[in-house]
């Protein structure tokens, strides 16, 4: 089975774990990434990267809220930006 993987608006395929292992790899000394990777059915995991850390989203289908790598235990959000393959810089809460 092979794995559709969006990397800043490149799309790639990769068949083994350890081919995608490699990429992250190779793509992690960026400033930022924005990696979307396809699941079955229309779910999605979306990972934003900046040099000091990483925002993860899971999305069930288009348009649902999803699942956020934020802390719900946090009296105070603190965000940290994170820039899209299109440029745009966004804020994303933190850990």
């Amino acid at each position: 089975m092979k794995i559709k993987v969006d990397i800043n608006d490149k799309v790639e395929y990769f068949e083994s774990i350890e081919n995608f292992k490699n990429m992250l790899k190779e793509i992690e000394h960026r400033e930022f990434n924005e990696i979307w990777i396809s699941g079955h059915g229309q779910s999605n995991f979306s990972l934003l990267t900046n040099k000091n850390s990483a925002f993860v989203m899971y999305l069930r289908e288009e348009g649902d809220s999803g699942f956020s790598s934020r802390s719900s235990q946090q009296d105070s959000i603190e965000y940290e930006e994170f820039m899209l393959s299109n440029g745009q810089l966004d804020e994303y809460p933190k850990n």
